[in-house]
């Protein structure tokens, strides 16, 4: 079943290595001979986790038999970047817009380039928005091309598909975020505040667990009506509300419920 993933992904991102040339890469690493003695007394769980692991362990040599770019658009489906201090320019430039953010807060899901799977976002960072579910608004599907490709993010720049260990060198960066952009003494930001504390998602995805619907749509209201107040109040365009409060908490629960 390995073989078969492997022999499908070198086909997805049109490696010309043949599965059988690869195969001994994946077979001889010690990920596929540790799982394949223990593999029978491995729980459910443990195996789920393994295949994530030997999924990972396929991207990775895969792309390694095709070290360049052929401008596929995957990593651009994959999901938009996460911008860095670096970036800020590009509000500066009006290259980007508020309209084209938004906030990932606290507490949410989050895909890890990195790791290859979901993980728990614990410091607040700005990203562009996406459509289909995780594609960057800024590819362009027919032309398979980055719309602003010239003053891309520094998260793309880095990016090299063929060689995860490329997103290391953003460990030490530090990921943009609201209180960079929007200026101190703003008299919104005691809005956002009250606003992190009432609809923080941490306690949304602990009233999920407890299917606590009442406090639930509490919360969604309460999110709503400062949606409503920014806009009537403040002028904010409402496409820039995901940026000011991150994606609305009635969105949020949508993707969680279940999923806890």
């Amino acid at each position: 079943m390995l073989f078969i993933a492997l022999k499908d992904f070198l086909c997805q991102i049109s490696s010309p290595a043949r599965p059988e040339e690869v195969w001994p890469q994946i077979e001889t690493h010690s990920l596929f001979k540790r799982y394949s003695r223990q593999w029978e007394r491995l729980s459910s769980r443990r195996r789920r986790k393994a295949w994530e692991q030997l999924g990972a362990l396929i991207t990775k040599v895969g792309y390694a038999t095709r070290p360049y770019c052929i401008r596929c658009g995957a990593c651009c489906r994959q999901g938009s970047p996460t911008l860095y201090q670096e970036d800020a320019f590009l509000l500066h430039s009006e290259t980007l817009s508020k309209r084209d953010l938004f906030t990932l807060r606290v507490g949410e899901l989050a895909y890890s380039n990195e790791e290859g799977r979901l993980v728990v976002v614990k410091k607040e960072a700005i990203k562009i928005k996406e459509i289909n579910g995780r594609c960057c608004i800024f590819f362009d599907e027919k032309n398979r091309s980055c719309t602003i490709y010239k003053f891309r993010p520094l998260q793309c720049r880095v990016m090299a598909c063929w060689d995860p260990e490329g997103f290391k060198t953003l460990r030490k960066k530090r990921p943009l975020q609201r209180k960079d952009i929007i200026p101190v003494k703003y008299p919104l930001w005691e809005i956002i505040a009250r606003h992190e504390r009432r609809c923080a998602v941490t306690q949304m995805r602990t009233l999920l667990k407890r299917n606590d619907k009442e406090r639930l749509q509490e919360m969604a209201y309460y999110d709503l009506q400062t949606r409503h107040f920014l806009k009537e109040n403040f002028q904010i365009n409402p496409q820039e509300m995901d940026f000011y409060l991150g994606r609305p908490i009635s969105t949020l629960i949508r993707l969680y419920q279940g999923g806890e």
